[in-house]
């Protein structure tokens, strides 16, 4: 919870701070997995973690959990028993690229060009609409950037690109 709270307040003071280590890409992906185990199990939904990169990458171990957490966790609302998310690690030339994806009904048209913004929002009863634009503010703090590709009925995928 403290952990939550210092986020918003380093989001709403436009100073998020990051503290990158070298982690093994395979054990930091096993953690993730375990994290999202039980969310993804008690609903029946599948979840596949791979990875093709091998070896350390350099990235903060607690805040890109965070962006991998808030990106699973809105799958997992809107994901039904049978549906599918994916996270999957891979490297181009100086980036390591991580790739969430689900089959899920994809991202409502209404909000796909703000998703990132505060305070936007849908369909979460309790939602504060401030989760994808905390991880946009991780994921540049880490040099990096994020997109996302989605098609009603479909699914969605976010790319992530971190620096090397």
């Amino acid at each position: 919870m403290l952990s939550l709270v210092q986020d918003l307040l380093e989001f709403s003071q436009g100073a998020v701070s990051i503290q990158k280590r070298e982690v093994d890409v395979g054990a930091y992906l096993e953690r993730a997995r375990r994290a999202l185990s039980p969310n993804f199990e008690g609903r029946g939904i599948e979840l596949i973690v791979s990875s093709s990169v091998h070896g350390p990458v350099s990235l903060d171990p607690d805040r890109f959990l965070r962006v991998i957490i808030n990106i699973a966790g809105n799958a997992a609302d809107v994901l039904g028993s049978g549906g599918r998310f994916e996270i999957c690690a891979s490297a181009i030339p100086g980036r390591t690229v991580y790739t969430l994806s689900d089959n899920g009904p994809g991202i409502p048209e209404s909000v796909r060009g703000t998703l990132f913004e505060p305070f936007v929002t849908t369909g979460k009863p309790h939602g504060t609409g401030l989760g994808m634009a905390i991880v946009r503010s991780f994921v540049e703090a880490h040099g990096g950037n994020i997109s996302f590709q989605t098609e009603t009925g479909k699914g969605t995928a976010f790319t992530i690109e971190l620096p090397v």
